[in-house]
């Protein structure tokens, strides 16, 4: 007898006992025997699990008429002042033996470079024939050009109150380096002509000597006038009675010298027509001018 004769009678036979079984008695007998054996557990239920969900904390920041979401992992749009490559400017003023004076704004850097300069010293490679130089209490300072950041301060370019400007505007609010007061109006020299180079101080503190601000045009013309009494002298200064109080020329805080007796400029028309003009729109009484 061959492989595929026991193969065949193998088959026959199962399917005969499968047949003789009834399907309803195999199915009964199934669960009786799995009741038995394991006893039904009750089962548990378990919530749905939620997908995970990152989120970001944000904090509101309230401005006028607009809502403003910034969030904490926003980027600053603007490189930190840090880290402004200022070293540069900074040690070749050193090398000068210069001051520098550096001033940071959002993404900007303002620089300048004072050389003190001794009169009639012939090896100062900055001084008064190639660069801009003015007095503060006695010492007397030239702007080096090339290192400063200002288009005005090139001496070829006969800008001296435009760089002076930019300068004490620098000088005065350094935030990397040490700041230092210079004195208004700022004296240039050789030449010793004032020039104001902040008229919003000017005028807050001819106010606080008691003092007229007399404006014309612009707020950038404006005379002071100052109580007499504050003055050591009074002569050769040119005076006005305002409201039946003597006031006088006050130089220091002023932009245009044509009331200044002692200028070049000085006009005495054009004084008088803008005293007259000034206090007829502030109801002032002008006399013995």
């Amino acid at each position: 007898m061959n492989f595929k004769s026991i193969f065949g009678i193998t088959t026959l036979v199962l399917l005969g006992l499968v047949n003789a079984v009834p399907v309803s008695n195999v199915s009964e007998t199934v669960v009786s025997t799995v009741s038995k054996t394991y006893p039904p557990k009750t089962a548990k239920t378990y919530p749905p699990k939620l997908p995970m969900v990152h989120v970001t904390r944000t904090k509101v920041v309230p401005t006028p008429n607009i809502n403003v979401t910034t969030s904490k992992t926003v980027q600053p749009t603007t490189m930190p002042t840090k880290r402004i490559p200022y070293g540069p400017v900074y040690n070749k003023c050193l090398e000068k033996s210069g001051i520098p004076f550096i001033k940071t704004r959002p993404g900007e850097i303002d620089f300048t470079c004072l050389v003190k300069y001794t009169e009639g010293d012939k090896n100062s490679e900055i001084n008064p024939d190639n660069s801009y130089c003015f007095l503060n209490k006695g010492t007397i300072y030239c702007v080096d050009s090339e290192l400063t950041k200002s288009p005005y301060c090139k001496k070829e370019k006969d800008s001296i109150r435009s760089c002076l400007i930019d300068v004490y505007n620098i000088v005065t609010a350094a935030t990397i380096t040490e700041r230092m007061k210079i004195e208004r109006p700022v004296i240039s020299y050789p030449d010793m002509d004032k020039f104001v180079v902040s008229p919003r101080e000017d005028q807050t503190d001819c106010r606080k000597k008691g003092g007229i601000v007399v404006t014309f045009q612009t707020v950038f013309q404006y005379i002071c006038f100052a109580p007499a009494e504050t003055f050591e002298s009074t002569e050769g200064i040119y005076c006005a009675t305002f409201n039946g109080k003597r006031y006088c020329f006050d130089e220091d805080y002023t932009s245009g010298g044509f009331c200044n007796l002692k200028s070049k400029y000085f006009d005495s028309i054009t004084c008088n027509h803008v005293l007259e003009q000034f206090c007829k729109y502030n109801n002032i009484t002008l006399e013995d001018h």
